[in-house]
């Protein structure tokens, strides 16, 4: 299918867009940037993907190819792919937002298509989805970070419709959402990434806005976030995907600027704990963000199609441990991320 080598303009935050740069995470929920996992009675580690206790894989939507790539934890350098799912058969569109539900099934986000296709373990070549939620009943319009929550009910960032959408457990076809955040009072803004704590609270990155918004368990209709993180002190800049660890910290990747983290219920005008920008960083257009079970940081770079791996607690203007770049990776507009 044609396409251009960045992602559609209308899912890019307003900073990214002034700047025509490419695109979206992240995934993902407090069972994952999407999440599964916990640790005491705090959030699981995430990344728009439900996190196991062990960790075995990196999951990485390709925008440019119609394709998801996974990879060791461990690659290194211009690495060919474990396994590549794509093909006609996929109904790959557009792909952003990647999640894992309890049982190992992979949902991928289809902007083109507006839907979400679930493929069933083990994935491998040109398979085709075990599920697909599309039509007009399910709301999706431009849908991007998706995340399951302990319950495996679905969320999923509508990002031209300023929505989320959530679903019950097995949805298929054009089943409606279960409950949709939207409206005025929401402060949505061209939402991208979404992850769910431990206990079920939503977080949503809003580019447009350059915020996090914060939805309280089972959040439905036009309701005001339980807290927001804004202002000029977050140094946040065209936030795109989400995770969350242990500790219930939220780590934020930001198209424009790096890496940022925030302590767990962080609020209103909140400093990060710690943000990882700069030239030795190598990160351009950041769009995802996963954490293994390690706590080491995974980052998908748009403009340099890789995966960029940062040390647990890394800060400042540092070199990354590892990075999966080059011909061989197929990595093509990488964006959100999931581990698994």
């Amino acid at each position: 299918m044609p396409r251009d080598d960045n992602p559609s303009m209308d899912i890019l935050s307003a900073a990214g867009r002034a700047a025509a740069i490419a695109l979206i995470s992240t995934l993902v929920a407090g069972c994952s940037g999407g999440g599964s996992g916990t640790a005491g009675s705090g959030p699981t580690p995430s990344s728009g993907d439900s996190t196991p206790t062990t960790i075995a894989a990196v999951y990485v939507p390709n925008y440019g190819t119609d394709t998801v790539t996974s990879f060791a934890t461990s690659s290194n350098g211009n690495v060919a792919p474990l396994k590549t799912l794509g093909g006609n058969e996929t109904q790959m569109a557009l792909p952003i937002g990647i999640a894992f539900d309890s049982a190992g099934n992979l949902a991928v986000t289809q902007s083109e298509s507006n839907s979400v296709a679930i493929y069933a373990t083990p994935l491998s070549g040109d398979q085709p989805p075990a599920r697909v939620i599309s039509g007009s009943a399910t709301n999706l319009e431009e849908p991007s970070g998706i995340a399951f929550d302990a319950n495996n009910e679905m969320a999923v960032a509508n990002n031209t419709a300023n929505s989320v959408t959530v679903y019950a457990a097995g949805a298929q076809g054009g089943a409606a959402p279960i409950r949709t955040i939207s409206g005025s009072a929401t402060g949505l803004s061209g939402p991208l990434g979404v992850i769910f704590d431990g206990s079920g609270n939503l977080y949503v990155s809003n580019p447009r806005a350059n915020t996090i918004t914060v939805f309280a368990a089972g959040a439905s209709g036009n309701v005001a976030p339980s807290y927001t993180i804004a202002g000029s002190a977050t140094g946040l800049s065209g936030p795109y995907g989400v995770a969350l660890d242990g500790s219930g910290n939220l780590y934020v990747a930001n198209e424009t600027a790096g890496v940022t983290e925030f302590a767990s219920g962080a609020n209103g005008n909140a400093a990060p704990l710690r943000s990882i920008t700069g030239s030795a960083t190598t990160l351009s257009t950041p769009t995802g963000i996963a954490l293994d079970a390690s706590g080491n940081i995974y980052v998908t770079t748009n403009g340099n199609k890789s995966v960029a791996v940062f040390a647990a607690a890394a800060t400042g203007n540092v070199a990354p441990i590892r990075t999966i770049e080059g011909g061989m990776t197929g990595l093509a507009n990488p964006l959100l991320i999931a581990i698994r």
